[in-house]
């Protein structure tokens, strides 16, 4: 029948357009996120190998070379960037997945980070370079860095035992700042000699896709804001502070930001300090970056309680440090509420320091 002859036909067009949907979509859509890509065993194929450098590089491995696989690890060597590289998919302890390192035998920052000039990093250097992939949701705080693999073993050694290992691309190494003149600088303030440092940090993996000579500048944008390095510092005495200050805990830190356009890169000792104050111990997140000033400041972390004539409770401290002369000039500002009598408050400044 003509009708029936119709809808045949009708339906054969539909039925086509259907799977060409369904085909297109097949195609385009993600298939397997590079955390499913990644294993929970060791690879024990260079195949199996290849697949999870592909999913970290986002091109093809088939150029391994030397591929050897032991009980703990899997290993191979290849070039990224024109640099030879040993790539090693290892386990730790409370990891679920299996992560990737990739060591090469020499390592400069601005081969693979965009840094312009004239900036702190300027003179950095590094060695024991290892950066360790780690795939999505398996990223893991405190992780012990004992009985690693040996071409890992000396990238760790400064890091005392134990590190973070966060979601993407981490770096892990020791940072040579003796001829960093203002990193130098700074450290010298803080009253810290060792110009060499345990590095730990992460980037943006794309700093491995692409060639930063030819990537378009949104993306040299997101691979110059995705560096940030923490270098561990031991327990600092600032010469000259006030003995009202204790610092408890510290760090190097090296940061990249785009700032008006511009990119910058800031580095600065940040980190935990205690400030006496009368009867009381306050504590305070700190920070000191380069620059033509040298001047520490710090942001009160929670309340504290004097008593002189009357009970003051104290939030929001603000605390800054000016070093002239080799000396610091300390301040303490904040509003601070004092309970005279029932029913009534008044406010007072903080005294000066």
């Amino acid at each position: 029948m003509p009708f029936l002859s119709g809808f045949n036909q009708r339906g054969n067009v539909i039925s086509k357009l259907v799977l060409c949907l369904a085909l297109f979509i097949w195609m385009f859509a993600p298939h397997a996120s590079t955390a499913e890509t990644f294993p929970t065993a060791i690879p024990k194929t260079k195949g199996e190998l290849a697949v999870m450098i592909k999913a970290v590089l986002q091109k093809d491995a088939a150029f391994l070379k030397s591929f050897k696989v032991t009980a703990s690890t899997a290993s191979a060597t290849m070039k990224i960037k024109n640099e030879d590289v040993t790539l090693v998919a290892f386990k730790r302890p409370g990891v679920s997945k299996v992560l990737l390192a990739i060591v090469p035998k020499s390592f400069k920052l601005t081969s693979f980070v965009p840094i312009p000039s004239g900036t702190p990093a300027d003179g950095v250097s590094f060695s024991k370079i290892a950066l360790v992939y780690v795939p999505k949701g398996a990223g893991k705080s405190g992780v012990s860095t004992s009985g690693l693999p040996a071409p890992l073993s000396h990238s760790f050694s400064g890091l005392g035992g134990k590190t973070d290992f966060k979601d993407g691309l981490n770096i892990f190494g020791e940072a040579d700042f003796r001829s960093a003149g203002v990193v130098k600088k700074l450290l010298s303030t803080v009253g810290h000699s060792d110009m060499q440092l345990p590095l730990s940090g992460v980037f943006s993996a794309d700093i491995l896709r692409y060639d930063i000579k030819t990537a378009s500048q949104k993306l040299k944008e997101e691979m110059f804001n995705g560096l940030n390095l923490k270098l561990p510092l031991p327990k600092l005495s600032i010469p000259g502070m006030p003995k009202m200050v204790t610092i408890t805990d510290s760090h190097l830190a090296i940061v990249g930001s785009e700032v008006k356009g511009k990119r910058k890169i800031f580095a600065g000792v940040t980190g935990e300090m205690n400030v006496k104050l009368g009867n009381s111990t306050s504590k305070f997140n700190f920070g000191m970056f380069t620059g033509d000033k040298v001047e520490l400041t710090a942001q009160s972390k929670g309340k504290t309680t004097l008593q002189w004539a009357h009970k003051f409770e104290l939030s929001n401290l603000k605390f800054k440090a000016t070093r002239k002369s080799g000396k610091w000039n300390v301040s303490i500002r904040r509003q601070i509420d004092c309970q005279v009598e029932a029913g009534r408050r008044h406010v007072y400044p903080v005294p000066r320091q």
